[in-house]
């Protein structure tokens, strides 16, 4: 059975961990999917843009590009409840530090890898993500912010669309970690493990059931609070966005 928690990265500071993964390091896979919970999204293709198409009776919006950055994993062994190599010496959490990524969300459904890396053999009971804004002093930053200069700096989500025709662009400096338990803990061998993040991007713009205005004045604040409930994290090893039996 799997357990899925959202937190806020304020009060979930990572510790510091060992990177590498050592000879027998074995394939970790990190995909995101956007399977919508919502009954009053569709989506559709226009053109070469996939589009999701959000209406509340009233007002519609159109989301053609959600991205999303993302930050480090972390990877939690059974008998660690919280990693805290602090002291010296210390390495009782093995962590991937991963240079930053940039992952453009599958609006249309379908799952898409964000990024490969190696972890050491052997069994975990529990993963963590952060999503965050790419900082300067980042490792890896500098060619995040070449290989991405329209993404603005400070920011952890942008989302391109139309609300009732008008394009708008919205930005948020949301900060969330996705943590995910495994009971009983997962064993990762040669064939290796992924991960997938679901992310209902079509409940972001809504309050209590209405649409909210991306650009309105007081839209921030209920926004970035509805993308950090958004995330779900689950095993999903044939990569088909949906959890694993």
């Amino acid at each position: 059975m799997n357990r899925q928690t959202i937190l806020p990265l304020a009060i979930a500071a990572l510790a510091a961990c060992s990177d590498a993964a050592g000879p027998n390091g074995q394939p970790l896979t990190m995909s995101f999917a956007s399977n919508q919970r919502s009954t009053a999204a569709a989506a559709s293709v226009t053109g070469f843009h996939a589009d999701l198409t959000v209406g509340d009776g009233t007002n519609t919006l159109v989301l053609t590009r959600v991205q999303l950055a993302l930050g480090e994993i972390e990877l939690e062994p059974p008998g660690i409840d919280d990693c805290d190599n602090s002291g010296p010496g210390s390495s009782d959490c093995p962590e991937i530090r991963l240079a930053p990524a940039l992952v453009d969300l599958p609006l249309t459904g379908g799952v898409t890898t964000a990024f490969s890396t190696a972890i050491p053999a052997g069994s975990y009971h529990e993963v963590e993500l952060k999503v965050d804004a790419v900082e300067s002093d980042d490792f890896g930053a500098a060619a995040f912010f070449a290989s991405n200069p329209n993404f603005p700096r400070g920011k952890s989500v942008r989302v391109e669309g139309t609300f009732n025709g008008q394009p708008f662009v919205f930005t948020s400096s949301v900060e969330a970690e996705v943590e995910l338990e495994f009971e009983p803990p997962l064993t990762v061998d040669q064939s290796g493990m992924n991960v997938t993040i679901n992310v209902d991007v079509s409940s972001w713009f809504r309050s209590n059931g209405a649409l909210i205005d991306p650009l309105g004045v007081d839209a921030q604040s209920q926004i970035s609070s509805n993308i950090s409930a958004s995330f779900e994290a689950y095993h999903d090893d044939d990569r088909d966005g949906y959890r694993d039996d």
